[in-house]
């Protein structure tokens, strides 16, 4: 996936937004309330609207004290919000909608932060594959257990392309890179937001990278989103709706200052790169800034779209596609709807 540039007319307008009153914002002084935040992942550019949040002190403004917490994966982190060892956790709307298929999960999204979803074919500029059509007779490596064998054939059977003809190989991925700047691998499934990494990679052995969003052959979808409990929804929803407006205030103002992404990230977790992870939040930028939500909004979860995400995750895992309501799964009354 690519970096693309920041459309000013969705700035301007979620920046206008921003103006307009909550109707349950605080209106007197208040001792900050504690509240956690669970990432879905290690601190990262990725996640830097979060960091920035607590660094600017947007969360301050809107009466909260902030802490990020790490976890290993979305599944996770839904799991802290459900049981209330965190407040707020992110993480990919199609990892919600699977864990609401599988049992009475009680955790809702109340914000969407990606419109299109990060899955893409990592390769290398130059070496003839530039559709995934190209990929018939190639070799190309997953992570293992890594949840995208069966959506990624969902995509190659939607393009007319037998699964069976693209030799998967399962590796760790800590080598995804050397193997792919060594040639023993043809491309590699992976998500966008991972490429500077690859590209580091790549750069070593004198070459470049390429990738080929899922997006462009008809994998659409919400991705990372922001969650939290029913429990809180609840009995706390001032708390929700105040996180709800300084998240937003804080996405916008990372999309207006790309540039403060990484050391918003290192000022709360000394032990990354400051540069890299800028790199990681602008590589992440496409996935936020689009068409879709310059239509729908920042923040929003349009119905129909909604329900093409669920679509995929039935297909995947093989469910029914009554066997929920992904309606269920969000609660818009945060947004100003």
């Amino acid at each position: 996936m690519r970096v693309r540039e920041i459309g000013n007319s969705i700035l301007a307008g979620a920046f206008a937004l921003l103006c307009l009153p909550i109707s349950v914002a605080p209106t007197v002084a208040r001792a900050a309330e504690d509240v956690t935040c669970q990432l879905d992942w290690l601190p990262s550019g990725g996640k830097a609207p979060v960091f920035i949040g607590v660094v600017k002190g947007f969360f301050a403004e809107d009466g909260l004290n902030v802490t990020v917490k790490s976890s290993r994966g979305a599944g996770d982190a839904i799991i802290r919000a459900a049981t209330g060892t965190a407040d707020f956790a992110t993480g990919d709307m199609g990892t919600l909608l699977n864990a609401r298929a599988q049992g009475a999960v009680p955790v809702k999204a109340f914000f969407s932060v990606y419109t299109k979803l990060p899955d893409s074919v990592i390769t290398v500029k130059g070496n003839g594959i530039t559709t995934i059509k190209d990929l018939v007779g190639k070799t190309v490596g997953n992570a293992p257990f890594g949840g995208e064998d069966a959506l990624w054939a969902a995509v190659l059977s939607l393009n007319g392309i037998d699964p069976k003809s693209v030799k998967m190989v399962s590796l760790d991925p800590k080598v995804h890179g050397p193997m792919l700047a060594s040639g023993k691998v043809d491309a590699l499934i992976d998500w966008a937001t991972g490429a500077p990494g690859f590209a580091h990679v790549l750069a070593q052995a004198g070459k470049q990278i390429d990738i080929i969003p899922w997006a462009n052959y008809g994998l659409e979808g919400y991705g990372l989103s922001v969650f939290t409990s029913e429990k809180m929804i609840r009995e706390r929803p001032q708390t929700v709706a105040r996180f709800a407006h300084a998240f937003r205030k804080s996405l916008m103002y990372t999309l207006a200052h790309p540039e403060e992404s990484g050391p918003a990230v290192k000022a709360l977790a000394p032990e990354v790169d400051a540069g890299f992870e800028t790199e990681n939040w602008t590589q992440s930028v496409w996935l936020i800034d689009n068409e879709i939500s310059k239509r729908d909004g920042i923040g929003t979860f349009e119905p129909a779209l909604l329900k093409k995400t669920w679509m995929w995750v039935a297909k995947s895992h093989g469910y029914p596609i009554d066997k929920i309501d992904p309606e269920q799964a969000v609660d818009r009354s945060f947004l100003g709807e």
